[in-house]
């Protein structure tokens, strides 16, 4: 008797590329824009809160 034929060899898988690095920044790394640069606004939005309830106050007291 023969022996029966031997399997043909399976392909060989395909090379896997590795994913292409992150471009690199040209500057640091950047914060998030959060609004808290004016800290005078808000000083002055305070203050005028203050003053104004502080009027209010006043003219609702009775003498």
């Amino acid at each position: 008797m023969t022996a029966p034929p031997a399997p043909a060899p399976a392909p060989a898988p395909a090379p896997v590329q590795p994913p292409a690095p992150a471009p690199a920044h040209a500057s640091g790394p950047v914060l998030a824009q959060t609004g808290a640069g004016q800290p005078a606004a808000a000083a002055a939005l305070a203050s005028a809160l203050i003053l104004g309830g502080a009027i209010l106050y006043r003219r609702s007291r009775v003498s």
